[in-house]
């Protein structure tokens, strides 16, 4: 099965498996802590793979004797990609009823092979009567008291650790599944002290299998290399890890327990999911929007004489390449999907129901004024993962650059978005004027209940206002020490909002507080960009159909009209951007790799895209 897409890079995720579980079995892995025969049935998995996509895929046994199986599985957003992808070639061959319907967020298909063949199935929350929940969260206690006695205990113990849990069947034949949250690619090593008390409060309470305390200790990666013309050199990067434990109870004892060892290439969570590698692209559909916010980068000198909206037909083939440049990179792709106000695009319903068909990845940010609990709904109905809104300060501050009214209808849109499962997050945009008004929003975000709350700096639009906004060095240094030690008071104490860190001055402010340090590896390559600003990474989508190496400054690098996303992302036009060794200040840095300030912000306050960033306050010898 190939992709319908040319130019995918030749290594598969049959190979990619393959040398996975190639490399248990010379490691003695199998046979030692894993039984053999798991293997063997995963490997007959292999073929079933879908080629350029690497399904998460478990070698699932028993510590009482019970026969071993082996299974991968996807999620919904996965299949309908994969789908769309193969127009429904790899579903129809592997065995699945491709009429799947699309609207359907809660599930699972997959492919099992056990001792005696190997078939699909589709699991959702409604075939199976599931209480579903972390084990950290408040309503801990509905899931042990939908236990029996015997197990309460156990759960009880692991209460505090951050596991998924699931209870599913009757009185009579009960299973309890507990996953630990962190078992993807970057977490693996700190979660093994959350796998050890699993693992003891297990042997404690069901099994004292020495085999157990091996299994949960089973973690490394594996690095697949991989080339294409287009990325070069590539490393498909595979954790296999400790997957779940599952407990079946009989009538109130315990008639097996069994470990699944996951392997996968799940690297980060993406707005509440964890999820694959992704190539994210922030993409502007409309101008069109309720609000002229003082600061806005869209409208700012008379920029846009008038409101652009993308045509639905341009929508579609820029999904078109937004799905190549994915599959040629082995990710899924992912959009931050604003205008303007994207809901205000006279299409957009249309396009949010292509977005889920085709299983992409994506989220929004808009304003409040549209977002009643219908339009919530379907929001959340149509695979919207987060709503981004901005609140820049207080009431009156806030008002102040915007629509009168918009503090309040952004508060109360936090609600009806909530109900529709999406997350929720509020964005500041940080200037002179407001740096104390910022502080005082985290506690309304706790009050309201928002999921995250972050802000980015104000980026002048001329120097004139760079002068003005700007905040000095030494003023920007102790609002971000404040806000640091704030969000981690909040972490502390267990408050359920999230305080992101996405300005980058933030590395320099943890390495000065020793609790960053430059690792060795990176040191090796200054053209390495581990992280801090990402310009030349991933073009900024405009509604006229610009590409841009950044969407605050002046910096088209193509249009999709006549120039692929993919050849324009590394393309020799977005390599200028993206190259860090000449800025000023930042080339001798020992942070150059991961910290070069903002590159916008210098830019539009001097003109030289070279110059260092206004508000960092590191001295370099």
């Amino acid at each position: 099965m190939e992709l319908m897409r040319e130019g995918a890079s030749p290594l598969s995720s049959e190979a990619a498996l393959s040398f996975v579980l190639r490399v248990l079995s010379r490691k003695d892995v199998a046979g030692t802590l894993l039984d053999a025969e798991a293997v063997v049935l995963a490997h007959k998995l292999v073929a079933f793979q879908p080629r350029h996509h690497l399904a998460d895929t478990y070698l699932e046994q028993s510590l009482m004797g019970g026969a071993p199986r082996a299974f991968f599985t996807l999620d919904a957003t996965e299949f309908h990609y994969l789908d769309h992808m193969t127009d429904g070639s790899w579903a129809t061959r592997v065995g699945f009823c491709s009429c799947i319907d699309a609207m359907k967020n809660d599930w699972l298909v997959g492919v099992v092979a056990d001792e005696n063949d190997v078939h699909t199935f589709v699991w959702t929350d409604d075939s199976v009567p599931a209480a579903r929940m972390a084990a950290k969260d408040a309503s801990f206690a509905q899931v042990r008291d939908a236990t029996d006695k015997y197990a309460a205990p156990l759960l009880q113990e692991v209460s505090d650790l951050p596991l998924r849990v699931v209870v599913s069947g009757d009185k009579n034949h009960r299973r309890l599944v507990l996953a630990p949250e962190r078992c993807d690619v970057r977490h693996r090593s700190e979660a093994m002290a959350d796998k050890e008390r699993l693992a003891k409060a297990l042997a404690h309470h069901c099994s004292g299998d020495a085999r157990l305390q091996s299994l949960v200790r089973l973690s490394g990666t594996c690095s697949v290399p991989c080339y294409s013309d287009e990325c070069g050199f590539m490393e498909w990067v595979v954790a296999v890890s400790l997957g779940y434990v599952a407990i079946d109870l009989v009538e109130g004892h315990i008639a097996d327990v069994r470990v699944g060892i996951c392997i996968s290439d799940r690297i980060f969570n993406f707005h509440g999911t964890l999820t694959k590698q992704t190539t994210t692209h922030q993409w502007h559909i409309t101008d069109n929007c309720d609000q002229r916010c003082k600061h806005c980068y869209l409208f700012a000198e008379d920029a846009r004489a008038r409101c652009v909206s993308m045509s639905f037909d341009l929508l579609l083939q820029t999904l078109d390449e937004v799905e190549e440049d994915a599959a040629r990179c082995h990710c899924l792709p992912a959009l931050a999907i604003t205008g303007g106000d994207p809901i205000l695009h006279p299409r957009f319903w249309d396009f949010a129901q292509e977005l889920h068909r085709r299983g992409v990845l994506w989220t929004a940010m808009g304003n409040p004024f549209h977002l009643n609990g219908e339009v919530c709904q379907r929001l959340g109905a149509l695979g919207c993962r987060t709503y981004q809104m901005s609140l820049d300060g207080l009431e009156e501050f806030h008002d102040s650059l915007r629509r009168p009214g918009s503090y309040r209808a952004t508060l109360e849109a936090l609600e009806p978005l909530r109900a529709a499962g999406i997350r929720t997050m509020l964005m500041a945009t940080a200037s002179k004027q407001n740096l104390g008004d910022i502080l005082a929003c985290m506690d309304i975000a706790v009050e309201y209940g928002a999921d995250a709350f972050v802000f980015a700096r104000y980026c002048a639009t001329s120097p004139e206002k760079a002068a003005e906004l700007y905040p000095t060095p030494e003023e920007y240094r102790a609002f971000l020490l404040a806000y640091y030690q704030k969000a981690r008071a909040y972490e502390e104490a267990g408050c359920k909002t999230t305080f992101k860190f996405k300005e980058h001055l933030f590395t320099l402010l943890r390495w000065e507080l020793g609790e960053f340090r430059v690792p060795e590896w990176s040191i090796e390559d200054p053209r390495r960009v581990c992280d801090g600003c990402h310009l030349g990474v991933g073009a900024t989508i405009a509604a006229n159909g610009d590409l841009l190496a950044c969407r605050r400054m002046e910096s088209v690098v193509g249009n999709i009209r006549t120039d692929g996303l993919h050849a324009v992302d590394r393309g020799p036009a977005m390599q200028a951007y993206a190259d860090v060794t000449n800025i000023k200040k930042c080339r001798d840095c020992e942070l150059l790799n991961w910290y070069r300030g903002c590159r916008a912000v210098g830019f539009n306050a001097t003109g030289d895209l070279q110059a260092a960033d206004p508000m960092c306050w590191h001295l370099t010898s």
